[in-house]
């Protein structure tokens, strides 16, 4: 009997420290140490790199371009666009489209100015057809007719029977008056020839009075009418063309032909 109850009372003892000893299962929910993956990474898959989506946004390409045009020259003017959304300040002419906008531009030259060309994006003197695809920068040259014009000619022409070869200084003097231009010329050079047999008398020069400058694009057309000694006149009707401070013609008289070229400083 000794011997059973001690035994019993071993086997209670071992029991109730098992019962205090062994972990209950919230105390296991409570101290394991389970490891959550890190909800702002993306695991590596298939050998690629892992990224933060909680790092920042991507900023999408702006949708929008600027025009811009630099006007250069001695003249002064604006340029007006097809849509609608330049202006300019000074000599710069800008505006803002949406990418990809067939953007169509053209000078608005004032008064005794002429448009020369384009420079850049676009080149020649038509009006300027831009995609803008991205950003678009050109110049555009603007020239004053204004002020003094200087240089050289050549004009043979057949009259009363003889060919009179005049060559030598031309100069004319423009001036502006919205919208007209016009010009007072002087010329050297005119053969005076002896009608019976058309000898060669000498040279003259001569004047012409202020008479209008026909301006279309970068072309001039006109006629300078000369007064020669003994009291003649001679028309010189021209057509010439304008690039930079250059201008540069021919004479369109029936009977005539030569050339010139006047630059002004």
């Amino acid at each position: 009997m000794r011997s059973l109850a001690t035994a019993l009372r071993f086997s209670v003892g071992v029991l109730v420290l098992a019962a205090c000893g062994a972990p209950s299962i919230d105390d296991n929910l409570a101290t394991d140490d389970v490891k959550l993956p890190d909800r702002t990474t993306v695991p590596e898959q298939d050998g690629g790199t892992s990224s933060n989506v909680d790092s920042g946004t991507t900023t999408p390409p702006s949708t929008d371009v600027t025009v811009t045009v630099t006007l250069t020259g001695s003249g002064t003017g604006s340029v007006t666009s097809m849509p609608a959304g330049v202006t300019c300040t000074g000599t710069t002419c800008k505006g803002t489209f949406a990418r990809g906008t067939q953007v169509t531009l053209q000078t608005a030259p004032a008064a005794g100015v002429v448009f020369t060309a384009w420079s850049g994006a676009c080149t020649g003197t038509a009006s300027c057809v831009a995609t803008a695809s991205a950003d678009v920068t050109l110049s555009a040259e603007l020239v004053s007719l204004a002020g003094t014009w200087a240089g050289t000619y050549t004009n043979t022409r057949v009259a009363v029977g003889c060919t009179f070869n005049n060559k030598g200084n031309l100069s004319t003097t423009m001036t502006t008056s919205a919208p007209a231009v016009a010009g007072t010329e002087t010329i050297t050079g005119l053969e005076l020839r002896q009608i019976q047999g058309c000898s060669l008398v000498g040279s003259t020069t001569g004047a012409a009075p202020s008479e209008p400058v026909t301006i279309t694009g970068n072309t001039l057309t006109g006629t300078w009418t000369f007064g020669v000694q003994g009291g003649g006149k001679l028309a010189f009707p021209y057509t010439a063309t304008v690039a930079g401070n250059t201008i540069t013609g021919k004479w369109t008289c029936a009977t005539c032909t030569g050339a010139f070229t006047l630059t002004k400083p």
